[in-house]
């Protein structure tokens, strides 16, 4: 079995996960102060993650960063039994800074998939955000992002874009925005014995995304993201990215997240699968 199908036949098993978050917070005159530990159980998660190539950054960007710096990390173990004896282990780092109207974000992210102590997957990213309040609610964005994922034969990715962003409704009940962005990409393949082995190419790209967030009462809260990412000299080459949040606070301590996405990538590297799906749901306490 090859490691990318491997890694698909493990998406369909189901795993017991714990992850830990703890958060720093330094405000303007308050110096560094613990904000917040997550510890987590997940209840009902898929093996599935998103491999897709677009990655979502929105719901991390969509709570209202304080002034200053302000930072997350967070660790997480996934160990699955069954026809596949696999651990996934997985961290992050979150970091904002915002100053009057400037807003800088970063995100870098890991994992590892395990099989009987053999590494059958292997992947990491690390994105920065640059937005500027101009005006109302104009904005404008810069990023830029570089991955590596070895069961999609990515290795590496890297890209750089930025465009306008627009707030079209905020209000205390919802929020709507839409943006979009130029994107020059840079990839290569991977070689796994595929006729594409070692195959790079420099594309341009258009990334367009809106992301609606509705919170339905004071425990209650759905955010729904949608990308489209064709190219600009061929529009047949697209990806797409749908994914959906909800958030249930039980207590002023305790919450249950659900995520599902389904990604879409018309020309993946060959062997590649161009739709991926995926749910994870996990029970979060904070102390």
């Amino acid at each position: 079995m090859t490691e990318t199908s491997c890694f698909h036949s493990f998406r369909r098993g189901y795993s017991l996960a714990a992850s830990v978050q703890y958060d720093l917070s330094i405000r303007r005159r308050r110096g560094l102060r613990p904000a917040a530990l997550l510890a987590g159980l997940a209840v009902l998660a898929s093996a599935a993650s998103a491999s897709a190539q677009i990655s979502n950054v929105q719901p991390l960007l969509a709570k209202e960063a304080e002034p200053g710096l302000s930072s997350a990390i967070e660790g997480s173990l996934d160990w699955l039994t069954g026809n596949l004896s696999l651990v996934i282990l997985s961290g992050s780092l979150i970091t904002r800074y915002r100053r009057g109207r400037h807003l800088v974000f970063f995100l870098g992210r890991a994992d590892e998939t395990l099989n009987a102590g053999n590494r059958i997957r292997f992947r990491h990213l690390e994105h920065l955000r640059y937005r500027l309040d101009v005006v109302g609610p104009l904005q404008v964005e810069a990023f830029g992002q570089i991955e590596q994922d070895q069961a999609r034969r990515v290795w590496p990715r890297a890209l750089v874009g930025g465009g306008p962003r627009v707030t079209l409704v905020g209000t205390e009940k919802l929020d709507l925005a839409l943006a979009a962005a130029y994107m020059f990409e840079y990839q290569h393949v991977r070689v796994t014995g595929e006729l594409d082995d070692g195959e790079s190419e420099l594309v341009h790209r258009l990334s367009t995304y809106v992301v609606l967030t509705v919170r339905a009462t004071s425990i209650l809260k759905f955010s729904e993201t949608f990308y489209v990412q064709p190219r600009f000299d061929d529009a047949g080459d697209l990806r797409m990215l749908s994914e959906t949040e909800m958030l249930v606070s039980i207590t002023d301590h305790l919450a249950l997240k659900s995520a599902l996405f389904v990604a879409y990538d018309s020309s993946p590297p060959l062997s590649i699968r161009k739709l991926d799906t995926g749910l994870k749901t996990t029970l979060q306490a904070s102390f």
